[in-house]
């Protein structure tokens, strides 16, 4: 009854997102099938929700030829390496009680094809091509953020690490020296961010209270003025309440009205 009565003290999702607070947890990473993840992920529900999330990502619940998730046999099976349908049923009521809504990877692509691909693998896609490459993720123009976020930011969906880039395929991670700096970044800026677990849960109460700090001020519908971008400084002015800046580089938002908010390693907020 203790958690019942804590759990209405949660925020409506709808309200928040509306508010711009919306922020995504992928509560998974490469390994989690390992870990009889419904329950561990049950148990930490009143902390996801407590810590601002109004969203987590949850991994493929279908039985799948790979216990990963992304090579699924029944579509219509629930009990996978993650748990049994039983133990996710418990884990959705939970999320529900909170009012973390829950969102599901849903792999329906992901199966053997007909034809064959230039590498020998039966993956050809023979649909119409889209005229965008890599430099719709690396190019800036007219001082906006690069990529989606600064032509588009209510589609952006921000994030430093998932469970390809990071965990232990380890693709092309962040590099782990500069992950507050990174977070700092995208708490900060238009867009919904996504947090990943291993930072959050695995790299110890450091990075999961710092991380905690920073949701307090995130802005996903606010206008970016970047003030400042070299090598080692980059500095912006997130609407007219929020100040940030990242990287070895001194920098501080003029004016007796701005408050440090929150800091760290090669990090600061100011607040209005």
């Amino acid at each position: 009854m203790e958690e019942l009565g804590h759990s209405n003290e949660q925020p409506d999702p709808a309200a928040t997102i509306c508010n711009g607070k919306e922020i995504l947890l992928q509560a998974f990473n490469w390994e989690s099938h390992k870990h009889d993840w419904w329950r561990n992920l049950e148990q930490k529900v009143p902390d996801i929700a407590n810590s601002g999330f109004t969203s987590a990502w949850l991994p493929p619940p279908t039985h799948s030829f790979s216990p990963e998730g992304y090579l699924p046999q029944n579509l219509y099976s629930l009990n996978s390496s993650y748990g049994s349908e039983n133990l996710l049923k418990a884990l959705l009521i939970k999320m529900k009680t909170y009012k973390v809504r829950a969102m599901a990877d849903i792999v329906i692509n992901h199966r053997v094809g007909t034809t064959q691909g230039h590498g020998g693998t039966y993956n050809r896609y023979d649909g119409i091509p889209l005229s965008w490459d890599e430099h719709a993720v690396t190019g800036c123009t007219g001082g906006k953020p690069p990529g989606v976020m600064g032509w588009w930011l209510s589609r952006a969906v921000t994030f430093l690490d998932n469970h390809d880039t990071g965990s232990t395929q380890a693709h092309w991670p962040f590099p782990s020296d500069h992950i507050m700096e990174g977070y700092a970044y995208i708490l900060t800026h238009p867009g919904i961010p996504s947090v990943f677990y291993d930072h959050f849960y695995d790299w110890g109460s450091l990075y999961h209270d710092q991380i905690v700090k920073l949701v307090h001020y995130l802005r996903n519908k606010q206008s970016i003025s970047i003030v400042d971008a070299q090598p080692n400084l980059y500095a912006a002015n997130i609407g007219d309440k929020i100040a940030m800046k990242i990287g070895e580089a001194s920098w501080s938002p003029s004016g007796m009205e701005w408050t440090l908010a929150t800091s760290g390693n090669r990090y600061a907020v100011w607040k209005k």
